[in-house]
């Protein structure tokens, strides 16, 4: 027959062994938690060139609108 103090030591491996486990699917967790944040970011960025290129065709736009709008109206004149 088992001891208590034989008993309490199965139990303390027991939760040492669960809490270990547990650490390891956290660790896992944060891994792929790291990862999507790192694609993430990636795609921010992407999108933000992709905004910066579209900021800059758009003035772009207005400034020829502008000059063409200039060139007709003096053109009236």
């Amino acid at each position: 027959m088992a001891s208590i103090e034989d008993m309490e030591r199965q139990d303390f491996i027991n939760t040492i062994t669960e809490l270990k486990a547990m650490i390891g699917s956290l660790k896992l967790t944060i891994d792929t938690l790291r990862q999507t944040i790192n694609s993430q970011n990636a795609t921010i960025a992407s999108l933000q060139k992709s905004m910066d290129r579209l900021q800059s065709a758009y003035d772009n736009t207005i400034k020829e609108r502008d000059d063409l709008n200039n060139r007709l109206n003096r053109s009236k004149t």
